[in-house]
C-alpha cells in the first residue's frame, strides 16, 4: 500500500499538465506522433524502394539467362548506331576549319564587312537594323565639319571691326538653324538646303573655308583610306543625304561596309568552300577582362589572320605630337601576339598588309615611311621598296621557330571579290596541308 508521500507525489506529476495547459499538451503529442510517423513512413518507403529494385535486377537477370533471341542484336545495333553517330559527327568537326581573325578594330572593320559579305548577302533584318546606323553615321559626319564652320565664325566675330565679321555672322545664324534640328530628318533636309545656298558658300571662301575639302577632311578622320580611291562614299551633302533619308531607303552592301560603327564582342561567319568545307571565321574583340578566353579561342583556331593597315603609317596615335605611329603601334600588336604562350606552336599565321593602294597614295604624297620607321633609308616613293621593308619588319617581329607558318599577303580590302582573293591564297598556301589532309580524312572507305 503506498504511503501518503508516495500518493501525494503522484498527484503532483498528474495535476502537472493542468497547470501547462491541455493545448500545449496536445501540441506536444502531435508532435511526437508526427515524427514517428514520418519515420516510418520514410522506412516504408525506402523498404518498397529496395525491393522493387531487387525485383527488377531479379527480372533482367532471369530475362537475360533465358538468351532471348533478339536481345544481343538489339545491343549490336545499337552500339553501331552510335559508332556511326560518332563518327558522322568527326567527320563534320574535321570539314570546319576554324579561323581566328585579329587587328579588325578601327579601319580594319571594313575587312570583316567584306569577309561577311562574302560568306552571304545582308538579310532583310540586318537591313532594317542598319538603316538608322547609317542615318546617323553621316550626321555625325557633317555635324563635324558643321562644326568648324561654326568655331570659324566666332573667332572672325571676337573682332567687330573685321571686314569679314558680316559673313562670319551669316555663316553662324545658317549653322545654328541646321543645329537645332532636333529630328535628324529634318536636319538633313536643312542641311540639303544650306548646301544649295550659294551666298552660304560665298561667306565659306570669305572666311577661308571650304565646303568640299571639310567634308573631304572630316572622311579622311572617319575613314582615313577612303579618300585615297574612289569608292562613291564622296558628296554626302549634295549625294548621300537625300538619298539615305528617302522614305523608300534600302542600305547598300556599301553602306554597310563604311557607315555601320556598331561594337561587337563576338562575330562570326562561315564560307563553304569546294568539297563541303567550312572555313569559320571569328571575330573576337579583346580586352583585359576577357583575357581566359584566349586559351580556348587560340586552341581551337588552325590558322591566325592578323591584318594591319599599312597606309596608316603618317597618323599618330597622338595627333599632333611625337608618338607612336598607328602602324608600329600594330606592330607591336603583332609581335606581342606571335610570342604569347597561348599560341599554339602549330598555328598558321596569314599577315595581311592591307590597304595597299592608300599607302602607295600615302607615299606618291611626298610622306617618307620613315616617319613611322627611322631606320627606312630607302627612296621616298619607292612602293615595292616600303612594302618589303613593312613585311621585313613583322617577320622580324615573329620568333624564328614560327617564321616558317608566317605568311604574307598584300592585298586592298574594297570588295568581296578581293576576299576572295585572299582566301584562294590561304587555301593554297597556309591551309593546303589542312585541306588535304581534311580531303583525305573525309573521303568514303571502301569495303
Amino acid at each position: 500500500m503506498a504511503s501518503e508521500k508516495d500518493t501525494l507525489d503522484v498527484d503532483t506529476e498528474m495535476e502537472k499538465p493542468e497547470c501547462l495547459g491541455m493545448s500545449s499538451l496536445s501540441t506536444t503529442i502531435r508532435t511526437s506522433l508526427g515524427r514517428s510517423f514520418s519515420r516510418r513512413s520514410k522506412t516504408e518507403l525506402m523498404r518498397r524502394s529496395i525491393d522493387s529494385r531487387t525485383s527488377l535486377w531479379k527480372a533482367e537477370d532471369e530475362y537475360s539467362d533465358a538468351d532471348s533471341p533478339w536481345h544481343p542484336k538489339e545491343g549490336k545495333k545499337r552500339s553501331a548506331d552510335i559508332d556511326r553517330y560518332l563518327a558522322a559527327e568527326s567527320s563534320k568537326l574535321k570539314q570546319h576549319i576554324q579561323i581566328l581573325v585579329l587587328g579588325t578594330h578601327g579601319e580594319g572593320q571594313s575587312f570583316w564587312k567584306q569577309m561577311r559579305l562574302l560568306s552571304e548577302p545582308l538579310s532583310q533584318a540586318e537591313k532594317d537594323a542598319l538603316r538608322p546606323e547609317v542615318r546617323s553615321r553621316m550626321m555625325d559626319i557633317v555635324r563635324s565639319y558643321m562644326d568648324r564652320f561654326f568655331q570659324r565664325a566666332l573667332v572672325e566675330l571676337k573682332d567687330p571691326t573685321s571686314p569679314r565679321a558680316a559673313a562670319a555672322e551669316y555663316v553662324k545664324q545658317a549653322v545654328r538653324k541646321v543645329s537645332r534640328q532636333e529630328d535628324k530628318g529634318d536636319s538633313a533636309r536643312e542641311t540639303i538646303s544650306l548646301h544649295r545656298d550659294a551666298r552660304f558658300h560665298d561667306h565659306l571662301g570669305e572666311l577661308g573655308l571650304s565646303w568640299v575639302e571639310a567634308e573631304r577632311e572630316a572622311l579622311s578622320w572617319e575613314h582615313p583610306s577612303l579618300v585615297d580611291y574612289d569608292c562613291g562614299i564622296a558628296g554626302i551633302a549634295a549625294q548621300q543625304l537625300g538619298r539615305v533619308f528617302a522614305a523608300d531607303y534600302e542600305p547598300t552592301d556599301h553602306d554597310y561596309v563604311h557607315f555601320d560603327n556598331r561594337l561587337y564582342r563576338f562575330r562570326e561567319t562561315q564560307l563553304l568552300r569546294s568539297s563541303n568545307r567550312h572555313l569559320h571565321f571569328i571575330d573576337y574583340r579583346f580586352s583585359c577582362c576577357r583575357r581566359k578566353a584566349l586559351p580556348d579561342l587560340f586552341g581551337a583556331a588552325k590558322c591566325i589572320v592578323f591584318v594591319a593597315d599599312i597606309s596608316a603609317y603618317p597618323n599618330t596615335v597622338v595627333p599632333g605630337q611625337d608618338s607612336d605611329s598607328f602602324l608600329t603601334e600594330k606592330l607591336q600588336g603583332f609581335q606581342s601576339l606571335a610570342s604569347s604562350r597561348w599560341l599554339p606552336g602549330g598555328t598558321l599565321v596569314v599577315l595581311v598588309l592591307a590597304n595597299a593602294a592608300a599607302f602607295r597614295a600615302e607615299l606618291a604624297a611626298g610622306k617618307p615611311l620613315s616617319r613611322a620607321f627611322s631606320a627606312y633609308t630607302g627612296l621616298s616613293n619607292g612602293y615595292d621598296e616600303a612594302i618589303e621593308f613593312v613585311a621585313g619588319r613583322f617577320r622580324d617581329a615573329c620568333p624564328a621557330e614560327r617564321r616558317g607558318r608566317l605568311y604574307v599577303h598584300v592585298m586592298d580590302v574594297i570588295s568581296a571579290e578581293s576576299m576572295e582573293v585572299l582566301v584562294q591564297y590561304m587555301e593554297r598556301t597556309a591551309l593546303k596541308d589542312i585541306l588535304d589532309e581534311t580531303s583525305t580524312s573525309t573521303s568514303p572507305v571502301r569495303t
